[in-house]
């Protein structure tokens, strides 16, 4: 749903919508893999805390057949007598998360739960995260109430772009994502098939992505030379500004490659300086 709002910071509405349309190939990522492997253990945990097992995990993705409001819920729970949507997360994002307790989550996961909530019919969402804080991993839950108002829109919107885009495979106007789009499935033209048309101006647009990206890789080039031309024979350097240059040596040890030494340049930011007691 974060997505189809435009709040998601790694998918597009054209990504959700090619997933629609097309079989995309699976293809994890670690991240997916850890928020997996992190989920029982969250659930766990926010249970501890709840005083009341989370139950129903792994479950079939409420709602019905192709449809805008599908959800998967990562489990249920029951406190008080009141079956809650309980759902686990596992993220660096830390800066976007408020204190403990609170209804402070991303705007993108108050739009998943309250689709949950509506399709399960549940007054309540328990969140449970673990974030990295101040460099150190942390765990904390939130409690998120649902709110017929924000429901109300995304049936609204979803449903509106569902008819609009998905029922007519037309492509909503967001950009895809390249790793999305690598993955769909396709087949070979058949003997007498046509090939696709596509539009010029998207390749005239490619071939200035690749002059500038040409440019820009010659010009970063350039400047590495020049910082280190101004280190002369030494390895460590530093600016009026307080950056740190360093370039030393670093080796790789051998596995499918030989193994290898060599040098590395690195910039450090000046250190900020502590904010005075007031």
């Amino acid at each position: 749903m974060g997505a189809l709002f435009g709040v998601s910071p790694w998918s597009t509405a054209y990504d959700l919508w090619a997933s629609k349309v097309y079989e995309l190939a699976d293809q994890g990522s670690e991240a997916a893999e850890l928020g997996n492997d992190c989920e029982d253990m969250l659930l766990d945990w926010l249970g501890r805390q709840l005083g009341a097992p989370v139950t129903h995990r792994h479950a079939e993705p409420y709602g019905e057949g192709p449809s805008p409001l599908t959800a998967h819920l990562d489990g249920l729970v029951d406190v008080d007598g009141v079956t809650c949507v309980a759902e686990a997360k596992v993220t660096s994002r830390g800066w976007e998360w408020g204190a403990a307790g609170t209804d402070v989550v991303p705007y993108r996961v108050t739009l998943q739960v309250q689709t949950q909530m509506y399709l399960a019919e549940c007054p309540r969402a328990y969140v449970v995260v673990m974030l990295s804080h101040q460099g150190r991993l942390e765990r904390r839950w939130y409690v998120v109430e649902r709110d017929d108002r924000i429901i109300a829109k995304i049936i609204s919107i979803a449903t509106a772009w569902w008819d609009t885009y998905v029922t007519k495979r037309t492509p909503p106007p967001e950009q895809p994502t390249l790793s999305v789009v690598q993955r769909i499935v396709r087949e070979e033209q058949g003997e007498g098939e046509d090939p696709v048309p596509v539009a010029a101006h998207l390749l005239e647009a490619r071939n200035v992505a690749d002059l500038a990206y040409e440019e820009a890789s010659k010009a970063k080039e350039q400047a590495n030379a020049n910082v280190l031309a101004a280190l002369g024979d030494r390895r460590l350097g530093t600016t009026e500004a307080g950056h740190v240059i360093t370039y030393k040596e670093q080796t790789r040890k051998e596995y499918t490659v030989k193994a290898s030494t060599f040098s590395v340049l690195r910039v450090r930011q000046p250190a900020k300086e502590e904010a005075a007691d007031e």
